[in-house]
């Protein structure tokens, strides 16, 4: 049964492979090169762009925007120091409850880029109210490209990098949460505003089972390397007195995995880091399909979604006062008064547990992934108006 799973997912990996396609891959790059073209007229000097998320990842499905980060990198408190450029118009917005400057930032950034692109770029979209606001835009060359561009979203950025850390430690990853999040989009429980976690969440949460639910681990907590080895690289990320927004970002980037085991296959970038760094010892032989069935069976369990997480730890968080009211907790890896699953609804956990549930039972029952993820969804989704209004910063 895993062996046809395995199959189901390389096919999957297969169709999104236009995705990072030459011509696709030398599209994005263009268009990050003229962002960073127009950043170097503006004020203060120093502002650059670049790519982080799901596209960085290969994780990315068809209907993803491209994220884009734009910071200064010459300055520690870009967001005290509004974009400067030569279209800059007065705004000012007394209904956002962010700072003024990021807000400026976004509105600033995605009005010049208009100005200077013309009809290559539209349906621009601005989210103020958002954690970190950020701008949405479609840009159409030989091929359609969608956008997702924050201003001195830095914080995010180290997120990506750490998701990029973990992938690059055993082969059965990314396809395991290439599965996992196509799974979600087609169901649609990934949807804030209908009371559902984010896709992020659903990553966090497959890395977790990795790490905590499968025994024995697939991979280490690069948090705590699961107390195995000590860690004696010396230019360990662990080691590196380094804060993003105030917040400490450390973790192992040292692991190296002994595997006795027949997947025995690392990242060749990461070579040189692997034969030095700290050993950890993997004894775990599944493969990434039986990964995703037995995710699937633990998905489908309350206690998946009820019980509060994180991947820096087995152990639970501790709960936050302004978390009293959420439902489902998932602290930040980085942020830990952060709840990243803060949308998540009552209504949403029960589907979701139904969901998996129910795509558990079929492949048990030996239909294919493709049919499985492909069949209509006959579970109704409920509208969520509060996750809809938290998420922006809105009192419902």
């Amino acid at each position: 049964m895993t062996s046809s799973i395995d199959k189901g997912i390389q096919s999957m990996i297969d169709s999104h492979a236009y995705l990072y396609s030459y011509d696709y891959t030398r599209k994005r790059a263009a268009f990050l090169a003229e962002l960073n073209h127009h950043l170097l007229g503006y004020k203060p000097e120093g502002w650059s762009a670049f790519f982080y998320g799901s596209f960085l990842h290969e994780l990315a499905m068809a209907d993803d925007a491209v994220d884009i980060c734009v910071t200064n990198t010459r300055s520690s408190t870009t967001s005290q120091q509004p974009i400067i450029t030569q279209d800059n118009v007065n705004f000012e917005r007394s209904d956002v409850s962010n700072n003024t400057a990021d807000v400026v930032n976004v509105e600033n950034l995605a009005t010049h880029l208009v100005l200077k692109l013309g009809k290559s770029i539209y349906n621009v979209k601005k989210f103020f109210q958002a954690p970190v606001p950020f701008f949405t835009a479609t840009y159409r060359t030989s091929v359609v490209i969608g956008l997702k561009i924050s201003v001195d979203n830095t914080l995010d950025v180290e997120r990506s990098n750490l998701i990029t850390e973990y992938l690059s430690l055993d082969k059965r990853i990314k396809p395991f949460l290439f599965a996992l999040k196509q799974f979600i989009k087609k169901r649609g429980i990934d949807n804030e505003e209908n009371g559902y976690p984010s896709s992020y969440v659903f990553v966090m949460m497959g890395l977790y089972f990795l790490m905590f639910v499968k025994s024995p681990p697939v991979i280490p907590c690069l948090h705590s390397m699961l107390g195995k080895e000590s860690c004696n690289y010396p230019v360990c990320r662990s080691k590196i007195n380094e804060t993003v927004q105030g917040f400490d970002v450390k973790y192992h980037d040292c692991a190296r995995i002994d595997r006795i085991a027949k997947y025995n296959t690392l990242v060749e970038t990461k070579t040189a880091i692997n034969v030095y760094g700290t050993p950890w010892t993997s004894y775990n032989e599944t493969s990434a399909g039986g990964l995703l069935f037995e995710a699937f069976k633990w998905f489908s369990y309350t206690a998946a979604i009820l019980e509060p997480k994180s991947i820096n730890s087995k152990e639970p968080p501790v709960l936050q006062p302004e978390w009293e009211c959420d439902f489902m907790v998932f602290a930040d890896v980085f942020n830990p008064k952060l709840n990243i699953a803060a949308s998540c609804t009552v209504e949403g956990a029960k589907i979701i547990n139904q969901e998996f549930y129910n795509a558990y039972i079929k492949l048990k029952e030996g239909a294919s992934l493709e049919k499985v993820f492909s069949e209509p969804d006959t579970i109704l989704t409920p509208v969520a108006i509060k996750p809809y209004k938290y998420k922006r910063g809105i009192s419902p």
